[in-house]
């Protein structure tokens, strides 16, 4: 790959990037609780953090179907 592509191995293996069930259970519930107005100070930043971790998540995973798509167009 040229420098800053992904090879095919780098890119399979971060779209297998994802939250834990554990993770995703704690989104749910804290979402629960933001919708009902009773989130606290921690868990408002905690709510925030895995907002900036999906964004991220999002971002990268982007990019490996990105270089998924070109490998597959032979560039």
């Amino acid at each position: 790959p040229k420098r800053g592509d992904l090879s095919l191995a780098a890119a399979r293996a971060i779209l297998k990037f994802e939250f834990t069930e554990s993770d995703q259970e704690r989104m749910h519930a804290l979402l629960d609780k933001a919708r009902t107005g009773t989130l606290n100070k921690a868990e408002q930043a905690e709510i925030d953090d895995y907002e900036r971790v999906g964004y991220l998540l999002d971002m990268l995973h982007a990019k490996a179907r990105k270089a998924l798509k070109k490998h597959a167009n032979g560039r």
